[in-house]
């Protein structure tokens, strides 16, 4: 296998892993936003402790 091979390889797994973690970011950031609309419906207000202390 010459270096060119190698390249064409490297550039697909560099894209694969990529897109994987563009996906797996949006998964997580969407099911983080959920949990946090969620909170609010449930308590009102997040009760965060650094709010509560002033």
């Amino acid at each position: 296998m010459d270096g060119s091979v190698w390249l064409g390889i490297g550039r697909w797994l560099v894209v694969g892993a990529g897109l994987a973690g563009a996906g797996y970011g949006l998964f997580a950031s969407v099911r983080w936003v959920a949990g946090l609309v969620e909170t609010w419906k449930g308590r009102g207000m997040p009760k965060w402790p650094r709010w509560r202390k002033r």
